[in-house]
């Protein structure tokens, strides 16, 4: 905005040094001219006054019973208006419990996400049928967005106000998340209209006349006033959660065949998290280790019971050899090793089990998801990749499809200097079932069109990415701890290193400047060969002339005699004063004699006479 300030003062003071010759102009070119200043400042101030980029997080929460939960809004800041009271929120329609947070950017981090989920746990409590029976257990479900899963401090208050916490598969939100149904729907459409009423009574309820982060608290507020009960029992009773109407899996997935058949349209990569798959995941480091080391590892873990504490580091490292960096990935090796022994003695690339009977049977029933689609396709194949044209057949298949996917006008590129005539034309030229085959094709994107599915990686707590589970259960928190443990070990190894450095390298210092009057006075006398000193006196020279400090302990290609040597000659050659005025002050501090010596000496010659 201050760029647009500046720049519509830099237009006008422009177009103002043209003033003295539009004078000279007729009146209506002068009305014009002013005219055009005058618009350009309405616009000018019309982009000012109602530009806005706020935005806010809203925290949404209901129940299969119709109940509107706590509401949770993120706004960016640190100062919260005093106006806004949870107090406000509850007196306008919110259900309690709900509250605003300040961020540092109105979206959720993990911080936000602690504080969200203390507002949460107070507000469920506060919910109709949970207050009158704080004993019962509730079960709260969650998308996979990073912070619901890895924020410890978060799932132990769930667990300690009787909280279960599910995670949804990834991906599967449109079919098995109860808000993106009718709730969601409804939210944008009661979105879009309160933001239109607000920015007409904008000028009126802000002296700025633009619409704040604040002012988007009414429209939150709005949206769940909107929200009927049985917009949220409808939604989970579409995605199949409400235990009143709610049929079996196997019912269901045939309810939702739709979404399993586009998902059919994923490259498949045959992965079933068996044993031997979940082994075939883990870091290359422990592939490569003998399944003797592998259960000196796991000996060494159990020892600790289970616990990463820096002694158990220290000793993976020297008796495995595993760097610190690699300490996670071991960690989760061993998750797995414990969970299913049989992976130990597993080689570097461990043999997929079979398919169980079922679900081969299942997948023979499985309809191909190209049935019927073979015009579309460049070369007709069954379930099984079996090709289904061959010879002609497919060569006048190829004809038409080409003549389904370019243009009418198209005879071949200029560079292949082909002879075409009319009866080649007539050929290739498309008939108006291919005109209209192609733009089917057109708008389905292709043929044969797949995506490659993302692959599957193992968390560091040891579970796949994606996938459904309850993250506050006993087995997750447990892992979590674990991997907290680790991170304080490690940084905890990492202080004491660079600890343990900087104490050696003070050492190394002063065990070097000590021997530095010693190395002048043999330099000295050696007519100043580098040669006849030690590689201890050369590094003592050029720590104290030039701050060079190098370890004579230290051996291999940069610490032999002779580099030693040579960096002491090339020190002197670029600087030879400060090594010069170093041996001065030492042999003037020999030569002078001690007061205290002085001293005894007179009282030594008085006594005498």
């Amino acid at each position: 905005m201050d760029l647009q300030i500046r720049e519509s003062t830099k237009r006008i003071s422009t177009v103002g040094k043209l003033r003295s010759y539009i004078l000279y102009c007729p009146s209506y070119i002068y009305i014009l001219y002013y005219l055009i200043i005058c618009l350009k400042l309405l616009y000018l101030s019309l982009q000012f006054f109602y530009y806005s980029r706020a935005s806010i997080t809203i925290v949404r929460t209901g129940t299969v019973g119709g109940t509107t939960g706590p509401t949770i809004i993120l706004l960016k800041g640190e100062k919260k208006n005093p106006i806004y009271t949870d107090e406000f929120l509850v007196k306008h329609g919110m259900a309690p419990g709900s509250t605003i947070i300040m961020t540092e950017n109105a979206y959720m981090t993990d911080n936000a996400w602690i504080a969200v989920t203390k507002a949460l746990m107070k507000g469920y409590r506060e919910m109709p049928f949970a207050k009158e029976n704080p004993h019962w257990n509730m079960f709260e479900f969650l998308d996979g967005f990073g912070s619901h899963e890895r924020v410890l401090e978060a799932h132990q208050m769930c667990r300690d106000a009787n909280v279960d916490s599910g995670k949804e598969e990834s991906n599967t939100s449109h079919a098995s998340q109860a808000y993106d149904q009718f709730v969601a729907k409804n939210d944008k459409k009661i979105q879009s209209e309160t933001l239109s009423s607000l920015r007409r009574i904008t000028t009126i309820d802000n002296k700025a006349g633009r619409i704040d982060q604040w002012s988007l608290v009414h429209a939150a507020i709005a949206i769940v006033k909107q929200a009927t009960p049985s917009m949220w029992t409808a939604s989970f009773q579409k995605v199949n959660l409400d235990p009143r109407t709610r049929i079996d899996f196997l019912p269901w997935c045939t309810k939702i065949s739709a979404f399993l058949q586009a998902g059919s349209t994923m490259k498949p990569e045959k992965f079933e998290f068996s044993p031997a798959q979940k082994h075939n995941l883990l870091p290359a480091f422990w592939h490569a280790m003998a399944p003797a080391e592998r259960e000196i590892a796991i000996a060494i873990v159990t020892k600790y019971n289970d616990e990463y504490t820096v002694d158990c580091l220290t000793e993976l490292k020297t008796e495995c050899l595993i760097p610190y960096a690699d300490m996670s990935g071991l960690r989760v090796s061993v998750i797995i090793a414990k969970d299913h022994p049989e992976v130990v003695q597993f080689g570097v690339n461990a043999t997929v089990a079979t398919e169980c009977p079922e679900m081969v049977k299942a997948a023979s029933k499985e309809v191909d998801i190209n049935e019927g689609l073979d015009c579309y396709r460049l070369n007709p194949t069954t379930k099984d990749g079996t090709q289904k044209l061959r010879g002609n057949e497919l060569f006048d298949h190829m004809i038409s499809l080409r003549n389904r996917k370019v243009k009418p006008e198209y005879a071949g590129n200029n560079w292949l200097d082909l002879a075409i005539g009319d009866r080649q034309f007539e050929c290739i030229s498309p008939s108006e079932r291919d005109l209209r085959y192609g733009q089917i094709m057109k708008d389905a994107t292709g043929e044969g069109v797949t995506k490659k599915i993302a692959k599957r990686k193992l968390n560091n707590l040891g579970f796949a990415h994606g996938h459904c589970c309850i993250v506050n259960s006993d087995e997750n928190m447990k892992r979590m701890k674990q991997d907290l443990q680790l991170a304080d070990s490690i940084a905890e190894i990492k202080r004491l290193e660079t600890f343990n450095a900087s104490q050696k390298k003070e050492e190394l210092q002063e065990s070097t400047r000590l021997k530095a009057p010693a190395a002048v006075k043999k330099f000295e006398e050696s007519k100043r060969d580098a040669s006849k000193l030690t590689k201890a006196e050369i590094s003592a020279l050029l720590f104290v002339c030039y701050g060079t400090i190098m370890d004579p302990k230290k051996s291999g290609s940069g610490f032999k005699k002779g580099d030693f040597v040579t960096k002491l000659k090339d020190a002197l050659e670029c600087d030879i004063l400060k090594y010069t005025r170093y041996a001065e002050a030492e042999a003037t501090k020999n030569n002078a004699q001690p007061e205290n010596e002085i001293e005894e000496a007179a009282i030594g010659n008085i006594a005498t006479l």
